[in-house]
């Protein structure tokens, strides 16, 4: 006679698109609470690991971010970080929008998902003065040091600012 699992031994079933899960010890994050909350949901990867850009508008379109500010930050943040590559003439006539824009590229050269399709993680978000930027309520100030860590000394700072002391 066969045995079917018990559901203790079956997997659970994945979580929904707007189901709240806390990020597990190895999921990455960024310095942006809103696409922190976003990856928390499900509406991007839970991991915080390979984003294509279709997944990070269609993110962004759930908490009304319009086309025109979406468009901007997802063509930037996919471009190859500009750190390391070519320059010259050539660079410019191959693609001179990627040229024009390529100090705000996150992506590293080459990186792209299982199935080949340019992606992006979390964590490459705080690279300062592209995403990431100073005056954040809960984040330090990159000259102050770690500028992608929540603080809580600061977060306990803004709820004690909030007229009902809850954010």
């Amino acid at each position: 006679m066969a045995t079917s699992k018990t559901q203790s031994q079956s997997q659970p079933p994945p979580l929904q698109k707007g189901t709240f899960l806390p990020p597990q010890p190895t999921d990455l994050r960024s310095p942006c609470p809103v696409l922190n909350t976003l990856a928390n949901h499900g509406y991007l990867p839970r991991n915080g690991r390979s984003i294509r850009a279709e997944d990070m508008n269609g993110a962004m379109l759930v908490v009304g971010v319009n086309y025109p500010v979406r468009a901007l930050l997802t063509a930037g943040t996919y471009l190859e970080n500009g750190d390391n590559q070519t320059t010259g003439l050539f660079a410019i006539l191959r693609n001179p929008i990627a040229y024009a824009f390529r100090s705000f590229g996150l992506r590293y050269p080459d990186q792209v998902d299982a199935e080949g399709s340019p992606c992006v993680d979390l964590d490459q978000l705080d690279r300062h003065n592209v995403i990431e930027h100073d005056v954040s309520w809960t984040r330090r100030d990159a000259a102050q040091g770690d500028n992608a860590t929540v603080q809580k000394d600061l977060v306990e700072k803004m709820m004690n600012t909030a007229s009902d002391g809850r954010a």
